[in-house]
């Protein structure tokens, strides 16, 4: 992955995990609205009858996609879900957040991104 320099990430080291995660979390609500043609009901629906979150929804959706056309939702899965812990941790737990988890936040967040890019067809 591609270093960020660091005069660019020092201000954004405070935020830039809920960010990261979270620009995720949009692509992926894109995805299931204009490539695999849901609706909000239907997203709203499925987080009802889960007893899951939205975020977990829209990820298994993303997985099932994945799989059922031959793309790698492994390299997928692993990194959204360690975004996610990043992202919950820093939301909800009393953990010092150093540059260092920032700038990874920011790199797995490109990768994730990147990898759903290459692999759905927006």
């Amino acid at each position: 992955m591609a270093q960020y320099p660091y005069h660019a990430i020092l201000p954004l080291k405070l935020c830039n995990i809920n960010c990261a995660y979270y620009s995720c979390i949009q692509l992926m609500k894109h995805i299931l609205l204009f490539t695999l043609q849901k609706t909000e009901t239907e997203i709203a629906n499925e987080v009802r009858n889960s007893g899951e979150g939205s975020h977990e929804i829209m990820i298994n959706n993303i997985n099932g996609h994945l799989r059922s056309n031959n793309k790698d939702w492994k390299t997928f899965n692993s990194s959204i879900n360690q975004l996610k812990r990043l992202r919950v941790n820093a939301d909800y737990e009393n953990i010092q957040i150093d540059s260092t988890t920032g700038n990874n936040s920011i790199l797995l967040s490109d990768s994730v991104l990147k990898h759903l890019k290459a692999n759905i067809k927006l």
